[in-house]
């Protein structure tokens, strides 16, 4: 059975496909590396004006004061035996996105598994 080969632009036989990849690139546009800038998540709401790069860290820094808090919380809990586990999930996940290609990519700090 004939199947339709994208590269070639033609229909060729199975055996004769030729195998594509699907993993993506890793350089940018010309072979250059990623130009990797931090961005706010998506589900946060959109702002409503562009952020430079120190507001969007500053928004960072404020994520890992809340969880400094929650961590001492916890320990100063701990040291009169009672054990909370916070109805909550904060992870120290910084995103990523490149400023010519608008790949996105992450990059995780484990901080709160040393409580």
């Amino acid at each position: 059975m004939k199947k339709y080969d994208r590269i070639k632009k033609q229909w060729v036989d199975e055996k004769d496909l030729t195998p594509t990849s699907l993993k993506t690139r890793k350089t940018c546009r010309g072979g250059r590396p990623h130009n990797f800038l931090l961005v706010l998540p998506d589900y946060l709401a959109k702002p409503t004006r562009e952020l430079t790069q120190d507001e969007i860290l500053e928004y960072y820094k404020s994520e890992d004061r809340i969880a400094d808090f929650f961590k001492g919380e916890k320990n100063r809990l701990l040291q009169f035996g009672i054990d909370v586990r916070y109805g909550y999930s904060r992870s120290n996940t910084r995103y990523l996105e490149c400023e010519i290609c608008r790949k996105k990519d992450y990059e995780y700090r484990d901080k709160l598994s040393t409580a």
